[in-house]
């Protein structure tokens, strides 16, 4: 293998029609691997960015702080 080629992996999924026409339509047959990857790629950050958000906003949450130092006094009265 060479020293800047990436591994790979064969996924096996399905495609809605429309999605697969589409994609053969607009994107070349040997560009259609890196396309498919780069846009799940960019799927993936924007749901870690949002659970990022989620747990930004629970952690800034009253209602989330009492309930953390609730559990807190509960997990400490067994370790005694």
């Amino acid at each position: 293998m060479r020293k800047h080629e990436i591994k790979t992996t064969n996924q096996t999924f399905s495609l809605p029609l429309d999605i697969s026409s589409e994609l053969r339509a607009y994107v070349k047959s040997r560009e259609r691997s890196h396309f498919v990857a780069e846009a799940i790629r960019k799927e993936i950050e924007a749901k870690k960015e949002e659970l990022r958000q989620e747990y930004l906003s629970a952690s800034e949450d009253e209602g989330q702080i009492e309930a953390m130092k609730d559990w807190d006094g509960t997990l400490s009265d067994g370790l005694e």
